[in-house]
């Protein structure tokens, strides 16, 4: 574009309030203070009004990026688990040992969970998440839980773990990581990695033979990703 060509406005609906939201991407915008709305005020209490008014836009517009504030939500809470399900989906066709497994799911959830804005962890145990059209969601959960359960089934077969109970153990750390989601705010004084280097250990003492050997993982564990990540193994 040369510097006497006019530059051409961005895509979308304008906004009634230009000095809100001046990014070229509304929907994320909205997303973005849907997710605080939703997880300070509740998803029932937040209107869409307030959701537009945070974004700068005509209440009318934001349905041009969503039609209902239902399909706001289904999209905040695609976000919490989409991501970690690819990654452990490929996490899951590596090479990767199970406790170097689950240290490194159990980090690369957490850090998605944690990524959204507000604590978008807590979306999920709000009674309008169980609604039938959220139903897409709830089987992607499930399917990630089942990579969680599998993981460690592998390790106690490896006899890198022993648990018990297979199903309790897995409900406890994805519980553990689920939990974590919804309380964490990264204004808190305690950096990211920190925290969920530590959620990622406190599994990893609670599932292991010999809680000894958790060191010498989490350094496995960094030293495969970082393999792993420059063979073009790792999600994007």
């Amino acid at each position: 574009m040369s510097a006497t060509e006019p530059r051409r406005a961005p895509a979308g609906r304008p906004r009634v309030n230009p000095l809100i939201g001046t990014g070229d991407d509304p929907r994320s915008e909205i997303l973005e203070a849907a997710g605080r709305l939703f997880t300070v005020a509740g998803f029932s209490a937040t209107g869409t009004r307030q959701i537009a008014d945070a974004v700068g836009l005509r209440q009318a517009s934001l349905f041009h990026y969503f039609e209902r504030k239902e399909d706001v939500l289904a999209a905040l809470l695609d976000q919490t688990v989409e991501p970690s399900l690819k990654f452990a989906t490929e996490l899951a066709e590596s090479d990767a040992p199970a406790d170097v497994a689950i240290y490194l799911l159990i980090v690369s959830d957490l850090a998605n969970y944690c990524s959204g804005p507000g604590n978008l962890g807590s979306l999920q145990v709000q009674p309008e998440a169980r609604r039938e059209r959220f139903r897409d969601f709830w089987i992607k959960r499930d399917r990630l839980r089942d990579i969680y359960r599998g993981f460690i089934a592998r390790g106690c077969a490896a006899d890198l773990f022993a648990v018990p109970d297979l199903e309790l153990a897995t409900s406890i750390v994805f519980g553990l990581v689920e939990s974590t989601a919804t309380w964490f705010d990264r204004a808190d004084a305690w950096a990211p990695p920190a925290v969920f280097d530590m959620v990622a250990e406190f599994a990893l003492r609670a599932l292991t033979c010999d809680p000894g050997t958790v060191a010498a993982t989490r350094l496995a564990a960094v030293s495969f990703h970082n393999e792993w990540r420059a063979k073009g193994g790792e999600p994007k």
